[in-house]
């Protein structure tokens, strides 16, 4: 049977960098930015909901979803967020779902699932483990500023959009340290793997 592991972390807490690990070992990860895009491309009814209940001004001319726009819509007002992640969620779990049943009947000892709303949308219940990439808020806040090229207030409006990151550290099973080096936090990476048995 397959171990599922909830991989998840705040916004520029270096999620992504430890999925990059388990890759880098072969352990499928299924990477709920990925599913989200997918389910959002031109033609999808996941984009018709989104256009219904957001208006056109989030479609590029192309009729493409407009990212940056519907990102400013959601990260400024609470409701809206809420309003995104209810019409994302059936069709999430869905796709969720069918990539990790891909990978149960390949018999994968182990699936990452990459999800940043593991908590806030219950989606915990889907795995056996959690995981948590942890920085504090002062490090994620300056990275976010650096990575997307934001100014502090609407780093933090991004911040404060998500659960607190201490928040997530409570319902952690397992946490990775992020604050120190690159190789450090792939230590604390390798070091569970081989304790699990899994390389």
């Amino acid at each position: 049977m397959s171990f599922i592991l909830g991989l998840t972390g705040g916004i520029a807490t270096g999620k992504s960098s430890v999925a990059t690990i388990f890759r880098f070992f072969h352990i499928p990860v299924v990477d709920g930015d990925v599913i989200a895009r997918k389910l959002q491309e031109k033609g999808t009814p996941t984009l018709k909901k989104l256009v219904e209940n957001f208006g056109k001004e989030i479609l590029l001319e192309n009729e493409e979803l407009n990212r940056a726009k519907l990102g400013e819509i959601v990260f400024s007002n609470e409701e809206k967020m809420s309003e995104l992640n209810q019409i994302m969620d059936p069709f999430l779990r869905q796709g969720f779902q069918e990539e990790i049943d891909f990978y149960q009947q390949q018999n994968a000892p182990l699936i990452v699932v990459d999800n940043p709303l593991l908590f806030e949308r219950n989606y915990v219940k889907m795995v056996h483990q959690s995981m948590l990439v942890y920085t504090n808020e002062e490090e994620s806040l300056k990275r976010l500023m650096k990575r997307n090229n934001l100014s502090k207030k609407e780093a933090q409006k991004r911040i404060d959009a998500q659960w607190s990151i201490e928040n997530k550290r409570v319902l952690a099973d397992i946490i990775i340290d992020n604050s120190g080096t690159v190789e450090n936090t792939k230590e604390q990476v390798i070091n569970w793997l081989n304790k699990g048995g899994f390389i």
